[in-house]
Order: C-alpha cells, then structure tokens, then sequence
C-alpha cells in the first residue's frame, strides 16, 4: 500500500533554506516541473500536511536535500487515492503509449487505468490527489497537450458509475478509493463519534471529492460512519471536511441525503466558519440512499446501498 509522508518542522527549515538558495520561489515553476507536481501539493508539503511518498522524496531531491533529513517519521498514513478522467482527441490504437505518457507526466508510478472509454479516448484513471493536481495543473497552464503532443479535452475528477456497498464494508471489503480517515479528521472525529453514544464498534471510511468550481478547486473529505444495531438495521453518518490544512467548508456548501425511491431528502448547508456538516439516517440491509454534495453549480452525488 502507497503511503504518506509529512515534513518535520525542522525538515521544512532546511528545504525552504535550499530553495532559496536556488532563487526559487515558494511555488515557483521550475521546483513544480523539478518535482512533477503542483503549486497546491507544495503547498500542503510546506504546511507539514501528509502528501504521497513519491512526490514527497521528489520535492526533496529536486533541491537536493535528502527527504530521510526532512520527513517527520512520527506522521507515515496510507496514500488517499481518488477517480479521475483524462478525455483526449487520439486514435484507439495509441491508448498504451498515451496511459504511459500520463503515468509519467502525473508523477503517479501507482496509477491505474480503471476504464477506457470510447468517443474521445477517455481514460478513468485511479490514482494520488498529488498525481491529478499535478495533471490538473498542466492542463490548466496549457502545458500538457504539448507535453503529450496531443490534444488534451479535459483533466477531472470522476464520480463510481457503480454503488457504494456498504453490507461490504461490514465484512471488511472496501471499494478503491475509501480510506481509513486522514490525519487531518482525527480531531474532528473525536469531536462527532458522540453521535453514536452507546452503540458498539463504529466502522469509518473517508473519500477525496475535489470541487471544480470557475473560480477555484475545493477538495474535501466525505465520511462516512457505520455502526450495527439489531434486525439487520444500521446507523449511519455521513459527514464533509476541508481537505489537509484548510480549517473551514465554503459558506454556502451543501451536503444532501436523497432517497432515489421517494426522491426526499435532507440537507444542511455550510455557514462561515463551519468546518464541518453532518446528516443521521437509519436504513436496513439493502436499502438504498444517494449523497449529494453541492457547491454554486458543482454537484457531486455518491451512491450507496447498505
């Protein structure tokens, strides 16, 4: 399993020393392509937030310090993945050497290819947040079609096309990309499992969703709680976090619950200085619910079935 690496204090002294040695600034271009990733995962590498081990040794060396002197050893957590798409204008009978040019401009040796769908190429693609922000980049500088030599339609993140099993999750089966909680939640859980007062072991998996709005990329965390009661029913808690370092939700986002049968929901909505949203349900084994999760005209849903 890929894991995550954090900067020590003193280990981000001495990178922040050596770049500017270097003349480079904080998310300076050149340590972004030094490095093959993004301003926004260096950004969380200088804020001492967990980033995959890859990219993190690359940071390292693309200033030439030895990422054994800067990582904090007390901090390794297993990698977050998520799904995301790469629509391209090529022929079928490139799509190998194209999967391996994303491979290699992404910086994501672990990247998989889930899919491939016809029309335009398109490559559903399971892989590091480091790995599509650094794609996501590219593409948004204009960079990545001349990179690739072909022409790049879009970079985004992609929903499952199949539902969320949850009676899985209870016999310890997980669906790619539903990962033990971050760091970064460990407050906020212990804060929220009061929700769930008196009930016995509580299960959780959380998931990257990036939020792709015109003015700017939100990635958060969805949550979700699980704990057994009798005559097959569960309790369950679905929750939304910022992301690694970032201690509010936008004002205004919204986290809904929908039953796809009845088309009823439930929904709460973010306020300033909310940093975190919760809803409750109760479902019995095999019933079926829909999350959704909005923010101006970006809407993403999740299904499940319990």
């Amino acid at each position: 399993m890929a894991v995550s690496l954090s900067a020590s204090e003193e280990g981000r002294k001495k990178i922040d020393q050596r770049r500017r040695e270097k003349g480079w600034m904080a998310t300076d271009p050149r340590w972004c392509e030094a490095a093959y990733t993004s301003p926004k995962t260096l950004t969380r590498f200088r804020r001492g937030q967990p980033i995959q081990q890859d990219t993190f040794i690359n940071i390292c060396q693309a200033v030439g310090v030895a990422w054994e002197d800067v990582v904090d050893r007390g901090l390794a957590s297993p990698s977050v993945s998520i799904q995301w798409e790469l629509r391209i204008e090529a022929d079928d009978d490139l799509k190998d050497a194209i999967f391996d040019l994303i491979k290699r401009h992404s910086g994501d040796a672990n990247l998989t290819l889930r899919k491939l769908e016809k029309g335009s190429l398109i490559f559903v693609l399971e892989g590091s947040l480091e790995g599509f922000e650094r794609m996501k980049y590219l593409f948004s500088e204009g960079l990545i079609s001349t990179l690739m030599d072909a022409q790049i339609l879009s970079v985004r993140t992609r929903t499952a096309d199949q539902p969320v099993r949850l009676g899985n999750w209870l016999r310890g089966n997980f669906e790619v990309g539903w990962q033990p909680p971050a760091l970064a939640l460990t407050r906020a859980l212990t804060a929220t499992e009061s929700s769930f007062e008196g009930i016995g072991n509580i299960l959780c998996r959380a998931k990257m969703i990036a939020l792709e709005t015109q003015t700017s990329d939100l990635t958060i965390q969805l949550l979700i709680q699980l704990a057994s009661q009798e005559q097959d029913m569960v309790d369950i808690a679905i929750q939304v976090h910022p992301a690694y370092g970032v201690v509010y939700l936008p004002s205004g986002l919204q986290l809904a619950v929908i039953d796809p049968m009845s088309g009823l929901y439930e929904v709460v909505e973010a306020l300033d200085q909310d940093n975190w949203l919760q809803l409750n349900i109760a479902c019995e084994r095999g019933e079926e619910f829909r999350v959704k999760v909005q923010l101006s005209d970006v809407v993403i849903t999740e299904d499940f079935v319990v």
